[in-house]
């Protein structure tokens, strides 16, 4: 079977794509993808603007289907007094994890296409494909079909928090985990209704959007006081009230709120795809810190995921609150793959998990 191979580095190529991009992503059963959609990324790239990206969509010998699509953006790495040409996923420095889309039934042979694309065209010496998501497909092929020279698995342990909703209800659920969280949610709640009205929205379509996601993005870089990747990028607030006010009437966007006596006192920020809600960032009023306003505003977001019947995911970041309301600890991977054995031998030591963050955090 023969292929085509269009390289897209221009808005104007991003656009022609989208149709048949969005029909790609609609057929999958993967919904892990969120930073990888077209949705996403045409946001990304029109606010951020970053050089040296492109789009690799990959086809069928005469164009009638589309079978894979790989955003990636370029990067050089010195090692020793050598350049070294690399590759990563586009837009690493808001990602929690990825998935690309590519049809199943052809995955093995779009993989191999690519890595023909990045060595002969675009000349890489290596590529960082993640991080992945631990379900995705794409890890699977990679792992069977390079070999130990080629591959390199980078693996964060313990770094993924989600709760699958399917198969069990809300409240079986935490009788099972015998947590006292969500008791102590629904007590919170209870206490604050008695002191004034409460208002809880599970998506706020609100005029102020804006407003709440910029105090939302304030709230929690006073609460969470390390260094995120895109906190290293003075725009990132009024990037996400952008994503936010954009995405929200498409759907693929959700910001919930705790409103008492009329005041947002806390605040939560999700992606959205079928059958999963990502919580991307979560904060609250510091004044109302004894009465728990997250935990209570999580509470209801979990709910209507196991109404939904969809995965609730808390993304990456070891966090306390994260083990007391979900059920497991995942993984991501980034796999890395080595074009020549030069690349491998120069680079190897400097590819680990502790050094990886100066690059993920580039665009």
């Amino acid at each position: 079977m023969s292929y085509h191979v269009e390289v897209i580095s221009t808005l104007e190529g991003l656009d022609n794509l989208k149709s048949r991009w969005q029909e790609l992503c609609a057929q999958l059963p993967e919904n892990t993808g969120f930073f990888s959609t077209y949705s996403y990324l045409r946001l990304y790239l029109e606010f951020h603007q970053p050089s040296h990206w492109i789009v690799a969509a990959i086809y069928n010998g005469d164009q009638s289907e589309l079978l894979g699509i790989f955003p990636l953006s370029f990067f050089n790495i010195k090692s020793e007094g050598t350049l070294y040409r690399a590759c990563k996923p586009l837009s690493t420095t808001y990602a929690a994890y990825f998935d690309f889309a590519v049809v199943s039934h052809q995955r093995r042979q779009v993989l191999a296409m690519l890595n023909l694309v990045l060595t002969e065209h675009l000349k890489c010496d290596v590529a960082l494909l993640g991080p992945l998501h631990e379900s995705s497909p794409l890890f699977t092929v990679l792992l069977q079909d390079m070999s130990r020279d080629q591959l390199k698995i980078i693996g964060n342990p313990d770094s993924l928090s989600e709760i699958e909703t399917r198969g069990q209800s809300f409240d079986a659920y935490f009788r099972r985990k015998k947590s006292l969280t969500l008791p102590a949610a629904r007590y919170e709640e209870r206490r604050l209704r008695r002191m004034g009205e409460v208002d809880i929205r599970v998506g706020d379509h609100s005029d102020e959007l804006a407003a709440i996601v910029l105090e939302l993005c304030g709230r929690n870089e006073e609460q969470f006081s390390e260094i995120n990747y895109y906190r290293q990028h003075p725009e990132w607030k009024d990037y996400l009230a952008m994503l936010a006010c954009q995405l929200v009437p498409q759907g693929l966007a959700e910001v919930s709120t705790l409103r008492f006596n009329g005041r947002v006192i806390a605040s939560a920020l999700c992606f959205l795809q079928p059958g999963r809600r990502s919580l991307y960032l979560a904060a609250y009023d510091q004044k109302f810190a004894r009465h728990s306003p997250s935990k209570v505003l999580l509470a209801h977001m979990l709910k209507q995921s196991f109404d939904e019947k969809s995965v609730f995911c808390f993304g990456t970041g070891d966090y306390q609150y994260k083990r007391d309301w979900s059920q497991s600890l995942g993984e991501t991977r980034i796999p890395v793959i080595y074009f020549n054995d030069k690349a491998r031998q120069g680079l190897d030591k400097d590819l680990v998990l502790a050094k990886l963050g100066r690059y993920l955090r580039l665009h």
